[in-house]
């Protein structure tokens, strides 16, 4: 029998023990939490000057201008725990811009694999701050990430018997 004891495990860890196991799915559920979209700036050809004041929420890669957002994504609960890298998705277009614009701004920034434009500032079981660095076409994004909940009572509050016993393990 599957204790019920609270694990920690990896996205792809569970994804292979749902598999070989298929009942340990009916003792989690699973889902994606996602931050508030934020509308990039429109950047698109625009480079930024390298001399003189320099604004720290704007700067160049690769000969091309980038604005930093920060983005916290959160599961509201402390019954959900959040499993592997959260991810950068595409909300939509900003304000003016044509959908496939914003798209194909969003397929250019290539955020999957920016390890120096996308990183963690912190992180603990249920929230996950990033800054993200954006450029290109203005676009609407968020910052999503998998969370898994145990449907164990382990984060219920306990039971006690009449005489202040906490309930046995029943497993």
């Amino acid at each position: 029998m599957i204790s019920r004891r609270r694990l920690l495990i990896t996205a792809p860890a569970a994804a292979a023990a749902f598999q070989l196991f298929p009942g340990i799915a009916e003792a989690f559920q699973q889902q994606t939490f996602t931050s508030q979209a934020q509308t990039t700036k429109d950047l698109h050809n625009v480079t930024f000057a390298t001399s003189g004041p320099q604004d720290p929420d704007q700067r160049n890669f690769a000969n091309a201008g980038f604005h930093r957002y920060r983005f916290t994504v959160t599961t509201g609960s402390p019954e959900w725990t959040f499993v592997g890298d959260p991810w950068v998705v595409y909300v939509g277009p900003g304000p003016g811009i044509a959908d496939s614009d914003a798209r194909a701004g969003f397929a250019w920034n290539n955020f999957g694999v920016a390890h120096d434009r996308v990183y963690q500032i912190s992180r603990n079981a249920t929230a996950i701050t990033y800054d993200v660095w954006a450029g290109s076409h203005a676009m609407q994004i968020a910052l999503a990430c998998n969370a898994t909940k145990s449907s164990s009572s382990d984060h219920a509050p306990h039971e006690r018997d009449d005489v202040g016993h906490p309930p046995r393990d029943r497993d």
